[in-house]
């Protein structure tokens, strides 16, 4: 299954995270996924999104397979980025 949120025009994906969260939960709640294989993903504004959403929602396990993004993007997952699921 694919979800693919859209980040509104002239905006980031920092104060667009608790919607895409309560998206995936509502289609998680219709629909049989498994949260331990979710995987956010996206190409250069989606990239950072990825990489927000791995920091806003950890609880679930999330991956992330970010394409390139901005500089200093990998600062914004806080801990994480010098944990197991990003290697430099």
């Amino acid at each position: 299954m694919v979800v693919s949120p859209q980040c509104p025009a002239g905006h980031d994906w920092s104060p667009q995270l608790p919607a895409v969260k309560a998206l995936v939960e509502k289609v998680a709640s219709e629909h049989r996924v498994d949260r331990d294989r979710l995987v956010a993903t996206g190409i250069s504004l989606g990239g950072d999104g990825a990489l927000g959403a791995v920091g806003a929602v950890s609880a679930w396990g999330l991956g992330a397979l970010p394409a390139p993004c901005a500089p200093g993007a990998f600062g914004t997952v806080g801990a994480l980025d010098t944990g197991p699921y990003l290697r430099r």
